[in-house]
């Protein structure tokens, strides 16, 4: 079979010329005839690797027949190569078009039988739904009679309710009453919580108190044991002294027996508090009465060393 085409304008082209130029077209027909390859559509559309058969077509034909104008009117015939071509790629779109449709009839087809599937498995659903209506119908009319017995059921309730709710009602005046009375439970037990934490704050106090008067009895101890060197370095003086040591040996038990009444219970912390001061008070009486018989004593001494002096 043999087609006969008329080259035109809008014969052959179906897209714009840009794309592959008639450049394009003769150098690959140059390449191809030095090759010594055939020159044809399907050789140059693979020589250039793009554009349209029909694009390559219309520029083969300027190439070949350089003398035609676009706008003449005569009709030139292809050549039984080219003609041949174009039939088969006519062919080609042809079996492809077909083969396609014929897709698209299997798929129609496969849709429609799907289709009639589904109508009878909603026939089949529909029987089912008018059981299952007839069923609700009947299991409604039992539901209705069940019904009125739960309304005489309720009615009979309703009268031994009122007793219920006299009971609810003492319940929650009882409830509100044991409320109340946590309330007040969590009152005292947040004061107790804060009564404990001053308690405590107190204590902390009273240690840190006693910790210093342990200080000063130390430091009273230290002041003794002072006072009974200078008794020692002093012992020329033992009888103008005797009675002082006697009251530092007194205030020395005293001071013993008040650390022993600390160590025993924190409640005498008062009563220790004051023979501390009254044991302070008598060691500095005493300070001050031993540095006046001291100063005594030198006087005396440096009177007796200015008599042997003269003598």
């Amino acid at each position: 079979m043999e087609y006969e085409f008329i080259a035109g304008d809008k014969g052959l082209t179906s897209e714009p010329l840009g794309k592959v130029t008639l450049e394009d077209v003769k150098k690959a027909a140059e390449r191809l005839a030095v090759a010594g390859m055939p020159v044809n559509t399907r050789s140059v559309h693979a020589e250039i690797g793009r554009g349209s058969r029909s694009t390559i077509v219309a520029h083969m034909r300027a190439v070949r027949e350089p003398n035609v104008s676009a706008d003449t009117h005569g009709v030139p015939v292809l050549s039984p190569e080219m003609a041949r071509d174009l039939a088969r790629e006519i062919d080609r779109l042809v079996k492809e078009k077909t083969s396609r449709l014929s897709t698209d009839l299997a798929d129609a087809r496969e849709s429609l039988d799907l289709v009639v599937q589904e109508n009878e498995i909603f026939r089949i659903a529909l029987a089912d739904a008018d059981v299952r209506v007839a069923t609700l119908r009947a299991s409604m009319a039992e539901q209705v009679g069940g019904v009125t017995t739960l309304r005489s059921q309720i009615e009979a309730l309703s009268g031994q309710l009122e007793p219920a709710k006299l009971e609810a009602q003492v319940a929650r005046q009882e409830v509100a009453v044991t409320r109340e009375q946590l309330r007040a439970s969590e009152d005292r037990c947040a004061r107790l919580a804060s009564e404990q934490s001053v308690a405590r704050d107190e204590l902390a106090d009273v240690r840190r108190e006693l910790a210093r008067a342990k200080e000063e009895v130390e430091t009273g101890k230290r002041e003794c044991v002072t006072l009974q060197a200078q008794v020692a370095f002093l012992q020329q003086t033992e009888a103008h002294l005797k009675q002082s040591a006697a009251r530092a040996q007194l205030l020395q038990a005293e001071l013993e027996e008040a650390r022993t009444r600390l160590s025993a219970s924190e409640a005498e912390r008062t009563g220790l508090a004051e023979r501390l001061g009254d044991a302070k008070h008598s060691l500095s009486c005493s300070e001050a009465t031993l540095q006046q018989l001291l100063g005594k004593v030198l006087q005396q001494v440096r009177t007796g060393e200015s008599q042997g002096g003269s003598s």
